[in-house]
């Protein structure tokens, strides 16, 4: 039987199961993950993105926003 190719990146993956943990650690702030590590937390998404990209230059992260606990949805 041939090995099965995921297309779902590592990042999705890890963001996918920990996404309740991170919303409330990260909340308000951008992350930047490498593989299933966070390399870079920040308030804007420019200094979470160079925090990432000193720890890993030869990797290009994915950046997520987690928008503060209080905000309302609106509909």
């Amino acid at each position: 039987m041939a090995a099965r190719t995921s297309f779902v990146s590592e990042e999705f993956q890890f963001l996918q199961e920990k996404s309740l943990e991170l919303s409330r650690r990260y909340a308000g702030r951008y992350v930047a993950l490498v593989g299933r590590e966070i390399a870079g937390a920040a308030p804007t998404a420019q200094e979470a993105y160079e925090q990432a990209k000193r720890k890993y230059p030869d990797r290009d992260p994915v950046l997520k926003y987690f928008p503060p606990t209080d905000s309302a949805l609106v509909l």
